[in-house]
């Protein structure tokens, strides 16, 4: 027990010792609450810091299968809520879930270079 205290405070980060406390749990159950409680909190802790992207922004989702691999184009944004136009229709999605397209970011890179 001691060990495992040791253990937890030696860790580099909250999450990597709450990792450890969840492996030495001893209960399959309790680690599958103690698990999705931390990814609960992991994701309000995404959901807390916003990102504010510019009008004609390309952006993609992430954590939303049904928009996997689509690239859309930010139409405003607030920092918690882009509306974000796919074709025809626009979406109301949050900062967190956005991030730049991939054809933006090898075109940055292009230009750094």
């Amino acid at each position: 027990m001691v060990a495992l205290h040791q253990a937890i405070r030696d860790a580099e980060s909250y999450a990597e010792g709450e990792k450890i406390r969840i492996a030495a749990i001893k209960s399959e159950a309790a680690r599958r609450r103690a698990t999705k409680d931390l990814e609960r909190q992991q994701r309000a802790a995404l959901r807390s810091t916003g990102k504010t992207f510019e009008p004609g922004t390309e952006v993609e989702v992430s954590e939303m299968p049904a928009l996997a691999g689509v690239a859309g184009v930010v139409e405003t944004s607030d920092g918690a809520h882009a509306w974000v136009r796919f074709g025809s229709h626009s979406w109301k999605i949050e900062g967190w879930r956005l991030s730049l397209s991939e054809s933006v970011l090898s075109a940055v890179s292009g230009l750094a270079a």
